[in-house]
């Protein structure tokens, strides 16, 4: 069934030995996997996944996400994952915090995250860590060069964090960059120059409506034309 379309209450069924994830866009009832939303049903490692068109975040566990720093007490901040309601970010929640050294950080900062808990009964909970107390690359995003923000939709990212993605493996031949991409539809570039940060910005935006051999051409005329930093 995979690369296939299924749609929402389809029982969906693996031909695999041992254990399956049921990702976005499936659900467990029982013993059986059922569909959520129509779409293509994808595969990575052991991960299944529906692949739909989707502005709005729904929580996922184990899902990368940029949150937006909303609010601060004693014990938590409360970060904005684009999923309506805030999520919980407990201040021992990052490689190498103690109640009297974590990092300082202001409302409106961007904070590279993953969340643990997305029951909808209770609040969302997303840490900075792994399992085994290490950022793995996450944690709070730099500020002190320039950088954007932007937000596109979730399936896009999910497309843009594909093994191969032509895209990324093109413009990092291009330019010199960092991006950080949240699986809740925003996405974080920063670069030492200005120039280099809005084409950057601009190809990725543009490249959403695209497919690969657009994507492809694209880049050949960005590698073919000279641009002056500024």
């Amino acid at each position: 069934m995979l690369n296939e379309i299924v749609l929402p209450g389809e029982i969906v069924e693996f031909e695999e030995d041992g254990q399956c994830i049921a990702g976005p866009g499936l659900t467990l009832k029982g013993d059986k996997i059922v569909c959520l939303n129509s779409g293509l049903l994808k595969k990575k490692g052991k991960i299944f996944w529906v692949q739909f068109f989707q502005s709005k975040y729904c929580t996922q566990k184990g899902d990368d996400v940029i949150g937006i720093i909303a609010g601060k007490t004693a014990e938590a901040f409360k970060v904005d994952v684009g999923a309506g309601e805030p999520a919980f970010l407990n201040v021992l929640s990052f490689e190498g915090a103690t109640k009297r050294s974590f990092p300082d950080l202001k409302i409106g900062d961007a904070v590279f995250c993953r969340i643990i808990s997305s029951d909808n009964a209770y609040e969302y909970e997303v840490v900075c860590v792994d399992g085994k107390g290490k950022a793995n690359g996450h944690g709070p995003l730099p500020s002190a060069q320039p950088s954007f923000l932007i937000n596109v939709s979730c399936n896009y990212c999910r497309r843009i964090l594909a093994e191969s993605c032509v895209l990324l493996d093109g413009l990092t031949k291009l330019y010199k960059f960092e991006i950080t991409i949240g699986h809740n539809g925003r996405i974080h570039v920063a670069s030492s120059s200005f120039g280099t940060l809005l084409l950057v910005v601009n190809a990725i935006l543009t490249a959403e409506s695209l497919d690969n051999s657009q994507i492809q051409k694209m880049l050949r005329k960005l590698e073919s034309k000279s641009f002056v930093d500024i």
